[in-house]
């Protein structure tokens, strides 16, 4: 174990403290700092923040990122994979060779580049260059425009019947104004392996 990725376990154990009682421990403040070549794969940073840090070659799939505020981050060759995103503050963020497969975006207020936020109808629309995310329905943005409302709706077979027939609703109206918006401001890609 290399002395950075040390310094960052003692953090992280600092801030599930902190996350259990805000009177104890301390939350994990990376601002300004640069992070690299660490392990976050599973941790929960919920909450962390990480205004203007330098974010480089982590892994974070699997890794809880609720609520975390990110504002001019800049985030290299990370690997977000199933990471979960939701509520993230994430302003003039940046994003290069970096890995968004199946990440939870729910809620999060984007940069307007690498991922964009929408409001639309009451639900949460988020979209990168490869996921589309409606609250907390996610699909390939590529595969979406030609799936049959089967294949689209087969993913809110948990829900109550009201609920389904609310989203097709919703889906019905918004669908083409979503697909516009999408061509016409597609989000910069993020992978560029």
């Amino acid at each position: 174990m290399t002395a950075d990725q040390f310094k960052f376990d003692l953090i992280c154990q600092q801030h599930r403290i902190w996350q259990l009682d805000p009177n104890r421990g301390a939350r994990a403040d990376f601002t300004d700092r640069t992070l690299e070549n660490l392990n976050a794969k599973s941790i929960d940073l919920s909450g962390a923040i990480f205004t203007n840090a330098h974010v480089f070659h982590c892994d974070f799939a699997e890794a809880n990122l609720t609520n975390i505020t990110a504002a001019g981050t800049h985030f290299l060759d990370c690997d977000f994979t199933s990471a979960t995103f939701k509520g993230a503050h994430m302003p003039r963020a940046e994003f290069t060779e970096t890995i968004f497969k199946w990440t939870d975006l729910w809620n999060v207020s984007g940069d307007g580049i690498y991922i964009i936020s929408l409001q639309l109808g009451g639900a949460n629309v988020v979209y990168t260059s490869e996921i589309l995310q409606i609250n907390c329905l996610k699909f390939d943005i590529k595969a979406i425009w030609w799936m049959s409302d089967e294949e689209v709706f087969y993913w809110i077979m948990e829900h109550t019947d009201e609920e389904k027939e609310e989203m097709k609703k919703w889906w019905y109206k918004w669908r083409e104004q979503i697909h516009q918006i999408v061509t016409k401001c597609p989000a910069k890609p993020v992978n560029n392996l």
